[in-house]
């Protein structure tokens, strides 16, 4: 315990600071309110209540490289959060698609796969491995 305290003492007597600020991603920005992002397959995707990725149309979800946003098939709705297991990517909210609405979604690589359905007024606000 002592030594634990005399390292706490040493960091609050020389003081550490910190210089961050954010930078803008190239491309341009998303035209709403993000609601997540992870880092998968290397893209950044981004999902909320927007519909343009800089130039790009991207409903509800976006995707970009480091160097500008990338097309991306639009979700069903809206995914509040994204987890990724066993290398996939997997995505929770509230979709609806026909007459059913479903509360979570998987990237095939190429599109969107729903599963998980919910009576319509429903939605998973988060998605996690256990």
């Amino acid at each position: 315990m002592k030594k634990l305290c005399v390292i706490l003492l040493s960091v609050a007597l020389f003081g550490i600071s910190y210089s961050q600020s954010w930078t803008a991603l190239p491309g341009g920005s998303i035209n709403g309110q993000p609601n997540t992002v992870i880092s998968f397959g290397g893209y950044r995707w981004f999902s909320g209540g927007f519909s343009m990725a800089g130039a790009i149309p991207s409903v509800a979800v976006a995707r970009h490289n480091g160097a500008g946003w990338v097309s991306t098939p639009s979700l069903a709705g809206q995914a509040f959060s994204f987890c990724i297991w066993n290398n996939e990517l997997y995505g929770a909210g509230s979709f609806t698609v026909g007459p059913t609405t479903y509360g979570a979604v998987k990237w095939s690589g190429t599109g969107w796969d729903y599963f998980g359905a919910i009576p319509s007024s429903d939605y998973f606000h988060t998605i996690t491995v256990f």
